[in-house]
Order: C-alpha cells, then sequence, then structure tokens
C-alpha cells in the first residue's frame, strides 16, 4: 500500500524543517540572556531540535550513484571550507590577540567546526557510512542501531571533544539511523497517527520536568562532551550519555507528530540551509544591540527578535550570491 507521505512528502517535511529551523535560531537567542525561563527553555528546545532535524536528514538518505554521491559530498565540504573562513574571518572583530602566538592559536582551531558548521561535518559522515557500511548489515536496524548507540557510548571514553566534531558525530548518529529506518519501514504514518493529545502531554511534561528541576544536565543534550570533561566523573557522564537517549527520542516523535503540515510553512522550509548557515550572524548582532542599547532580554522579546531575524534572511535568501554559498556546486549545475 502506498504511503501517505508519497503524497505529502515535500510540504510536510518543509513545514517540520522551517519550524525546527525557527527552533534552532530561537535556541540560539537563548544565549544573549540564560537566566531564569530563558535557561529552561534553551534546555527544553536542545531536547528535540537537532535531533530532530538529524532523523529528518537520515529520512531522506536514499544510495545514488557514485557520481551523485561524490558531488553532494563535494559540496558539503566546499559549504563547510567556505563558511569556516567566513566564521574564521568574522572572529577577528573580536577581541583577539595579534601576536604571532595568538594568531597560531586562530589559525590552529581551523579543524574545529564553527557554528553549525558541525551537522555539515557529521552530515558528510552520516553518508560516508551509509554508503560504505555493508548493506546486508545496514538494512538490519535490529544489530545497526543498536550497535551504533553502543558506539556512541564506548566513544565517550575517548578524550575528544570538538575536534572534527568527533564527539557529536557519533552521538548523533543513532537519530540519523532512525530517520533512515523510519522511511525504509514505512513507520511515518504510524508516528503522525499517534494521538496529539497525547503528544502535547508528554511535550507538556517534558517541559515542566526541566522547568521543576534545578541544574538540568544540558551537557547532555549536545553531544559534544567526552567522559574526561571535567563535568563529572566518568560514570556520572556516561550515565547522562545513557539517559540523553531515554530523554530526547520521545520528545523528538512527539514534536515531529505534532508539527502541523501548513503550506505557508512549507513554503518558508524549503530554503532551512540558508537560515542554518547565516543565523550565527543575527545572534551576534542581536547580542551586539542589546549591549550597545541596552534592549530588553526576556523571553518574550527574545521570540520577537527571532522573528524579526527569521523575516531579514527570508529576503536575503533571495540575494543570489547569498544562496550561492549555501549550495555552489547545485546552483552552478541548475543553470546549465
Amino acid at each position: 500500500m502506498e504511503s501517505t507521505l508519497t503524497k505529502t512528502r515535500d510540504t510536510t517535511f518543509d513545514s517540520i524543517k522551517f519550524v525546527l529551523i525557527f527552533f534552532v535560531v530561537f535556541a540560539h537567542t537563548f544565549q544573549i540572556n540564560m537566566c531564569g525561563v530563558n535557561a529552561r527553555l534553551f534546555s527544553f528546545i536542545n531536547s528535540f531540535h537537532m535531533p530532530a532535524f538529524i532523523l529528518v536528514s537520515g529520512f531522506f538518505y536514499k544510495d545514488s550513484d557514485s557520481k551523485k554521491f561524490w558531488r553532494g559530498i563535494l559540496e558539503l565540504f566546499l559549504v563547510i571550507l567556505v563558511f569556516q573562513i567566513i566564521y574564521f574571518s568574522w572572529g577577528w572583530l573580536d577581541p583577539f590577540d595579534f601576536s604571532w602566538e595568538g594568531i597560531w592559536n586562530r589559525v590552529s582551531h581551523l579543524y574545529l567546526p564553527r557554528r553549525a558548521l558541525w551537522y555539515i561535518l557529521s552530515l558528510c559522515f552520516w553518508r560516508l557510512f551509509m554508503r560504505y557500511y555493508p548493506s546486508k548489515v545496514r538494512e538490519n536496524y535490529k544489530i545497526t542501531l543498536p550497535i551504533s548507540i553502543i558506539v556512541s557510548l564506548l566513544v565517550g571514553f575517548i578524550p575528544i571533544r570538538g575536534e572534527f566534531s568527533f564527539q557529536r558525530t557519533f552521538t548523533f548518529f543513532p537519530f540519523f539511523l532512525m530517520g533512515y529506518y523510519m522511511h525504509k519501514y514505512n513507520l511515518w504514518d504510524k508516528i503522525r497517527g499517534i494521538k496529539n493529545w497525547m503528544c502535547i502531554t508528554v511535550i507538556v511534561i517534558y517541559f515542566l520536568v526541566i522547568l521543576l528541576i534545578p541544574n538540568f544536565p544540558d551537557s547532555m543534550l549536545t553531544g559534544s562532551f567526552h567522559y574526561w570533561s571535567g563535568l563529572g566523573s566518568w560514570k556520572k557522564m556516561f550515565l547522562l550519555r545513557v539517559a540523553s537517549y531515554f530523554w530526547m527520542i520521545p520528545l523528538t516523535i512527539c514534536v515531529l507528530n505534532v508539527i502541523p503540515n501548513c503550506k505557508f510553512l512549507a513554503e518558508q522550509g524549503q530554503n532551512t540551509m540558508f537560515y542554518f548557515l547565516y543565523h550565527p550572524y543575527f545572534i551576534w548582532l542581536m547580542h551586539w544591540c542589546v549591549v550597545k542599547f541596552n534592549a530588553p532580554t526576556s523571553t518574550l522579546f527574545l521570540f520577537i527578535y527571532t522573528a524579526i531575524s527569521m523575516f531579514v534572511m527570508y529576503w536575503l535568501s533571495k540575494i543570489p550570491v547569498l544562496n550561492f554559498l549555501t549550495k555552489p556546486i547545485s546552483t552552478i549545475r541548475s543553470k546549465k
């Protein structure tokens, strides 16, 4: 039987992507003022926004011919290179040590993906894994999914953190696989078939838990910390990573279920890569304005700043050169 997804795939997932990218930008604005409710909302949004994004990325993974596959990988690496250089150059605007030691310290950290680039780099690794992992094993979710979680737990013992997005690549890979298996085994309709009131109830309970628990362990949500990072004993960090899967998976599924299939949202969600790559500059600009003009930073105002930033980025996405930087190869090929 044909899945309803084939009929509504574009609008459904474009709607989901736009809502998720809005949450990404909104969560990052909380870094301007991480106090009170803002800190709680930051933890809540971090519990699902990237797991959901990565799950959707896995959903759309499919095998392709070698030329098309490597063209896609090359484009992602070009995007990483371009924006890594832009972020690196942008950093010169900050207070900076211009001694040779200070300059070398900045250059030597180029292997650390800046801002949102960790996701792009990890996406390259996930696609490479899916491409070259033995297909018979890969297609068996009963083997591959548990192995991916076990490997993620073991990788936490390796004292490498943000270098080449090492920890996050392994920590979030199970979500990529979940998305892939949802597509392969036609599970999306079952997820969307869960009663909305049940999902909303779960979402509310999650938020209340975060609101009521003092010192909620945010470190388990980023996926970037190894067990020796100094945030606690290795046993505590190990248990937090285990707990992160039990915490994030149900919430991610519930959030994906309640996002409506809306034509307006879908129209805005067709170019989320643009928002993803350019929004750090708007966060920086918002932070500068807040400091310069002593602007309010309550949750309501941060929401308004986010909405304004999204609106401006929507219009900026119509500028060809800015759009070109987010998908150079695809843009060139589309003009042939």
